[in-house]
């Protein structure tokens, strides 16, 4: 049925418009007629559409199993150009994530200027990790526009790193960490109460009553502790803009001499938020016209790379040098080499796109991408190819 020329659509408003005609010439009245074709439609597609499922589920493993081999080819051939910048990276994030641990259990409890500020700066650092090496699986499996938008969280925790060091030592806002961290009860507060109204529709279970009171409760002492601008989305950090209660992310910012990394930081966010930016960013034109990106693409991981070894860079110096009274020798050293490693990664993390450019001018490659497209016994298998 489905095989025939025209394909599916065609074949249905076929056979549709022939019945409707019938029921026409029968002396049905067009509200009738087409009120029956309504109902037509919708059985047959109910009785079509499981055994498409049915064929599906029957070729997954097939369909499974060629997709990991086209993958891994694509893997491979990404690992031709990146790997130097790739490797590199990995080694700036594994540094990042041994040091800080090392550093975490040789200072919270001798050297911290409060527990409350090393505390934040050391969760701050350890998200920051995390999201490093989530953005470098993306990068090596050619998700370039993926790990840029997980920067975006990354130039967060940077800024919020560099406030919180900066301004939260005793001689500026001693309290400053611990109004960062006591925020949660507001964020959690809202969050619950989002939850609740939505439970039945999603088919949840609702909060208890004695759940959101303790919800509340917390929620009511931090306001009565630190007052009402404090449940403004960074009202932790009221304090530092005594003419602004309800202080933004640009703010801080400003406050941490962050902002002419702002470029990026709105780049990044296109590929976060619904907008027709990000929407322009996900189309290639070409010979073959434009693509709507549905895949992977050997092309942009310097940017995301590079921004990641540099803001994970400045969680890291921020913990180990604002976290505690005295900077050790040892976590200056480990500093540096961070520092180090992290200029090697940029440096060959910008030689894979030498390296992608040099193969665009001698064979006319620009993408490689991977398509879903095909039919018959095929179709489900997707298949590499290059496109100038």
């Amino acid at each position: 049925m489905t095989g025939e020329r025209g394909g599916f659509d065609e074949w249905t408003y076929a056979r549709l418009a022939d019945f409707m005609q019938k029921a026409r010439d029968a002396g049905r009245s067009e509200e009738e007629v087409t009120g029956l074709a309504s109902g037509i439609l919708t059985e047959a597609i109910d009785k079509v559409a499981p055994a498409i499922v049915q064929r599906l589920v029957s070729s997954k493993r097939q369909m499974i199993a060629s997709h990991n081999r086209v993958n891994a080819r694509f893997e491979r051939l990404l690992r031709v150009h990146w790997a130097p910048g790739l490797d590199s990276l990995y080694s700036v994030i594994v540094a990042s994530e041994e040091h800080s641990g090392e550093f975490y259990r040789r200072h919270r409890s001798t050297n911290a200027i409060s527990i409350d500020l090393f505390d934040a700066l050391a969760g701050l650092q350890a998200r920051a990790c995390r999201v490093a090496f989530e953005i470098h699986a993306l990068l090596s499996r050619g998700f370039a526009l993926g790990a840029l938008a997980r920067c975006r969280t990354l130039y967060e925790l940077a800024v919020t790193s560099i406030v919180l060091g900066e301004f939260g030592k005793p001689d500026r806002c001693s309290d400053l960490a611990s109004r960062f961290l006591e925020h949660e009860a507001i964020a959690n507060l809202k969050d619950a109460r989002d939850f609740q109204n939505h439970a039945a529709s999603l088919g949840e279970r609702p909060f208890t009553v004695a759940e959101m009171a303790r919800a509340q409760r917390r929620y009511d002492r931090v306001i009565e502790k630190y007052g009402r601008e404090f449940r403004e989305p960074y009202g932790w950090a009221v304090p530092l803009f005594a003419a602004k209660p309800n202080p933004k992310f640009s703010d801080l910012e400003q406050l941490a001499e962050f902002a002419f990394y702002r470029p990026f930081y709105k780049r990044s966010s296109h590929e976060v938020h619904s907008g027709s930016k990000g929407f322009k960013m996900n189309i290639t034109e070409g010979k073959r016209g434009k693509r709507l990106e549905t895949g992977r693409s050997l092309e942009g991981l310097a940017e995301p790379g590079n921004l990641t070894a540099m803001l994970l860079t400045q969680c890291t110096s921020s913990y180990l040098v604002d976290s505690v009274n005295t900077a050790s020798p040892e976590s200056m050293l480990a500093l540096k080499s961070i520092i180090l490693l992290t200029d090697e990664s940029s440096s060959r993390l910008n030689m894979g796109t030498s390296s992608l450019e040099r193969v665009e001018v001698n064979r006319g490659l620009r993408n490689l991408r991977i398509d879903a497209w095909g039919s018959g016994r095929r179709r489900h298998i997707r298949r590499v190819y290059v496109h100038d």
